[in-house]
């Protein structure tokens, strides 16, 4: 049967079906509505109208209604390009369309709402078209007055492209897709309001796109993506009035909300399996990523596919949970509408590997105006990359044990209390490196972190401290600059140890450049200069005793006392001291000034500034005890401490520096007894220069440094010999009995006599000699029954200094090489030992009037006493180069 047209006069109360339509041409027939009755097919047992087997091209428009079954079921393949009208209160779907129709269209007049019916409104089933539409469904559909339906709207089951346009207004779900067959629908919702869920997606459906054009409203939910539902595309406007927004949950992925426009409502995508699903292009929404939710994207790589998160509580993004990992938010602006309160623009919690901002693409966020930038509690993975963070109260701030974050690229400037803040309780591994941080209330506050690295970043401008570090260990900060801040550069504190500060342009801050409190650092203490010679741009200095040999020296040149520009490293050598090679040469008006490392990662403050001059500035070694046993120590004059240059358990004592103050002669027992070693004035390069079982003691350099004068025990009693210490060779100059003993050899400046000082083991007596420096024509110049020992030649040759008790107690005196002119030079209670000349012609020697023994100086006429040492313990046998 073809081309009828039917006016139903109602069928009613039928055991099975109203009307049947079927078989292959079955086409292009018509039930119209019949004015004179209120119901085309109705109150039937079965199904209103039942249309199958092939029939096609039919139309139904009458009222079908109160049937058992189906108003309105289609069914079977080749059943296709119906066209029906939906009845209401039928006890399954008001149309059903399934098992292979295609190109069904389902409307509802113009006139006529969308009743209630039993199982939904329009049930679209296991139903495929791979080129035109596989079923239309048109209309606007709602309840009656009075009317609470139970079921969805529109169901789709197993069911591929599919066209759907309708307003939906008082179900509680709008539109359910279901099934791992329905892909490919187009749902266009023009407006969906008073649902309990307005769109529901479950069941492994997927590439379906919904639009919500005109807008959602007063919906609890306006869309629900469940049930591994993936790839699935959401647009949506909200006109407000809902309780939630779109929940993403149990397995969905892959799905993209894109253009939506919320008004303030959530976005939540949560629980185990949910996995790569994308929020781009929106507005309007907050959103909860937690509960295991993994690979979800907030935001786009492509320039104006962001989101615009603004003016609603926050935080903005909250993800929370120890499984919730992969989170990615990426090139989306927060704007708050106050920066009063604590809570964060985006809050990360318990979370793992989630990346704000990227280093690729329009990927960086910008967030601006609020309580806080990014707010962390115990975050682990984290990576925060390129963002623009300004205007916030705080910029970004990192509470509780969060690990592996990293802070790289980022802008923060113009937060009010600060841009980074680490309030850490154990937290770990947090790098920030390569971010510009401007005009913030401080630049980045660390506290309560482990395993720390700030490295290349510009910290400036703040209203405080550049860098506050406490209650942490192991750090490192590196390369970075750090000027114009309203407080100290760098400041260590509160117990933190190991924090390298090395690398770095530091200057121009109101407060010190570095500032270590006590007990933090391990008291490293500063470094100092000692001397710079300009036409080498060689520049050395010393650390204190308790810095470590191996510990690393950086040098800065900077206008006042901190360090804008790194000019040379060096390396603390054994004698406690360094020197290098200046990279350029200091600018005009410069100073250095710098800093040590020892190998544990521990940095001292700047040292104080020094103004490089072009003479080396004097300096002594002595003998000192203050270490408990005998070490050789080195002291600038000017210093108070000085440089301990050796460190060993035997006994090291009786320096004597060379002519060129390049190295040092002295006696020690590290090799079981007393040798002559050879170091350099740094405490470099020991060497051992005798090496003999026997004593040797008292070092004495010739003029020209190339050959050392001491006494040895080798032929039996103490005598002077001679080693030339190019060749090795050595020579014997004395030659006495066994019971004499030869002491104390002291060169003249022309090198051609040696004094020295000769008694015996039978209690005569010690006088000073004159010799030739070949051992020859040994004269007594002082001749007296008191003790006369420990002679000294001055510079210019004129005068010997000495040791004598012919007055009482041991004092200085001088004598002239010849013998004549004695006279005395100190004259106190205490011992007065060790004479020994400076290059201007002034003596040092040793004395206990005070108590221990100490160096003091002395002018040649017994002139300006001065005290050189102040420590514990006994300090003698200085010697400063001039015999």
């Amino acid at each position: 049967m073809k081309y009828q047209a039917v006016k139903s006069y109602g069928v009613r109360y039928s055991k099975g079906d109203g009307i049947v339509i079927k078989g292959e041409g079955t086409d292009f027939n018509r039930i119209v509505e019949n004015p004179d009755i209120s119901i085309s097919s109705g109150y039937n047992e079965g199904n209103g109208v039942h249309i199958k087997d092939g029939a096609r091209f039919n139309r139904i428009e009458g009222n079908i209604l109160y049937n058992k079954e189906n108003g309105i079921l289609i069914e079977g393949e080749g059943t296709d390009s119906n066209t029906v009208y939906v009845g209401h209160d039928n006890g399954l779907a008001g149309v059903a369309a399934v098992d292979g129709p295609k190109g069904t269209v389902i409307k509802l007049k113009a006139s006529r709402e969308g009743y209630a019916n039993g199982t939904a409104i329009v049930l679209l089933r296991n139903i495929h078209s791979d080129d035109s539409p596989s079923a239309i469904v048109q209309g606007e559909f709602s309840p009656p007055e009075g009317k609470v339906p139970s079921s969805p709207c529109i169901i789709l089951e197993d069911v591929s492209n599919a066209r759907i346009s309708a307003r939906i207004t008082g179900f509680p779900t709008g539109v359910l897709i279901k099934g791992e067959n329905s892909r490919g629908n187009d749902i266009l919702i023009e407006e969906l309001a008073g649902s309990t869920t307005g769109v529901h997606i479950t069941y492994k459906a997927s590439s379906n796109i919904v639009r919500i054009n005109s807008g959602a409203k007063d919906n609890k939910l306006i869309a629900l993506i469940d049930g591994e539902a993936s790839e699935n595309t959401f647009r949506l406007i909200s006109q407000g009035g809902n309780e939630n927004g779109v929940i993403i949950r149990n397995g969905a992925k892959d799905n993209l909300l894109d253009r939506c426009t919320f008004k303030g409502e959530t976005v939540i995508i949560e629980g185990d399996g949910t996995s790569g699903n994308r929020v781009e292009n929106s507005s309007g929404m907050s959103l909860l990523i937690r509960d295991g939710a993994t690979n979800t994207t907030i935001g786009s790589l492509v320039s104006g596919r962001g989101n615009t998160f603004s003016n609603l509580p926050l935080p903005f993004i909250s993800v929370q949970g120890a499984t919730t990992k992969g989170v990615r938010i990426i090139g989306n602006r927060f704007e708050g509408a106050s920066s009063e309160g604590t809570r964060g623009a985006i809050e990360i919690e318990n979370a793992q590997d989630v990346q704000i901002g990227s280093d690729q693409g329009a990927g960086g966020n910008t967030i601006i105006k609020n309580p806080c930038g990014i707010l962390l509690k115990k975050a682990g993975k984290v990576k925060i990359l390129n963002n623009l963070i300004s205007e916030n109260r705080s910029g970004i701030r990192a509470e509780g044990s969060s690990y592996e974050v990293t802070f790289q690229g980022n802008k923060i400037e113009r937060n009010g209390e600060f841009g980074i803040l680490i309030d850490g309780n154990d937290a770990s591994k947090i790098a920030i490196e390569k971010n510009t941080l401007s005009q913030n209330g401080a630049g980045i506050k660390i506290s309560g972190v482990s395993d720390l690295l700030i490295s290349e970043n510009e910290i400036k401008d703040s209203g405080s401290d550049g860098i506050r570090i406490g209650y942490s260990e192991r750090g490192n900060i590196e390369r970075n600059l750090i000027t114009r801040n309203k407080g100290i550069g760098v400041h260590i504190s509160n117990g933190s140890r190991y924090i390298s500060i090395r690398s770095n342009a530091i200057y121009d801050n109101t407060g010190k450049g570095i500032a270590i409190e006590r007990g933090c650092n391990g008291d490293i203490p500063k470094p100092f200069f000692t001397s710079f010679l300009a036409s080498s741009r060689r520049i050395s200095g010393g650390v204190p005793s308790s810095v470590p040999i191996g510990s690393t020296v950086e040098i800065f040149g900077d206008a006042d006392d901190e360090g804008q520009i790194r000019l040379g490293v060096a390396s603390v050598r054994a004698g406690r001291n360094f020197s290098t090679r200046l990279s350029k040469p200091l600018s005009s008006g410069m100073h250095l000034t710098a800093t040590v490392t020892d190998p544990k990662g521990n940095t001292s403050e700047f040292s104080t500034k020094f103004k490089p001059q072009t003479h080396r500035p004097p300096f002594i070694v002595f003998t000192t005890t203050r270490f408990g046993n005998r070490e050789i120590h080195r002291l600038f004059m000017g210093e108070l401490t000085g440089t301990r240059l050796t460190d060993n358990p035997a006994v090291d004592q009786n320096p004597v520096l060379s002519p060129d103050h390049g190295k040092i002669a002295f006696v020690s027992e590290r090799s079981g007894n007393p040798d002559i070693w050879l170091m350099g004035s740094d405490g470099s390069n020991l060497q051992n220069l005798t090496d003999n079982p026997a004593d040797d003691l008292d070092p004495a350099w010739s003029p020209d440094g190339e050959r050392i004068a001491f006494v040895s025990t080798r032929d039996g009693n103490p005598e002077i010999f001679v080693l030339d210490l190019k060749s090795g060779k050595l020579k014997q100059l004395t030659r006495t009995e066994r019971d004499v003993i030869n002491r104390h050899p002291t060169w003249s400046p022309d090198g051609k006599r040696i004094a020295f000082a000769r008694g015996s083991t039978n209690g005569d007596n010690f006088e000073i000699f004159v010799m030739n420096s070949d051992g020859t024509g040994s004269v007594n110049i002082t001749n007296n029954t008191a003790f006369d020992g420990q002679p000294a030649w001055s510079p210019d040759g004129g005068s010997i200094a000495f040791v004598s008790d012919r007055d009482g107690n041991r004092e200085i005196y001088l004598v002239n090489p010849d013998g004549s002119g004695i006279r005395r030079l100190t004259e106190e209670k205490g011992e007065d030992i060790d004479p020994a000349w400076s290059e201007d012609g002034e003596i040092l020697f040793s004395s206990n009037r005070d108590g221990e023994f100490e160096i003091y100086l002395i002018d040649s006429d017994g002139g300006n006493l001065r005290r050189v040492t102040l420590s514990l313990g006994i300090n003698v046998q200085p010697n400063a180069g001039g015999q």
